[in-house]
């Protein structure tokens, strides 16, 4: 692991494979970068799954410790399809789940 400012870096290696993960933090932009590469070293072919995970709180930090679930309830994600890029923004209530009387 590499720390520096606005940046982390993870390296493995397994028998047959090594991994980099990379995470950076745009010091102008509320934004997250996150790339990875596998590299296979076996002489067969693999396919592999890849996850990651990410918290979104589009709120600031006060607001969040104020009300943690209700700050992420109105994300809204999307995947690029020729970039496989993902990006997050938060979105008003859907009309359709809110209570009559309660919120216009």
């Amino acid at each position: 692991m590499i720390f520096s400012e606005g940046r982390a870096e993870f390296r493995g290696r397994n028998h047959d494979y090594d991994t980099y993960t990379e995470i950076a933090v745009s010091p102008e932009d509320d934004i997250e970068l996150r790339r990875v590469r596998i590299t296979n070293r076996a002489r067969t072919r693999r396919a592999i799954d890849v996850t990651s995970y990410a918290e979104v709180v589009l709120a600031p930090p006060a607001a969040d410790v104020l009300h943690p679930a209700f700050s992420n309830l109105f994300v809204q994600t999307e995947i690029s399809a020729g970039s496989g890029q993902s990006s997050a923004r938060a979105g008003p209530a859907p009309r359709a789940s809110r209570h009559p009387g309660c919120c216009t």
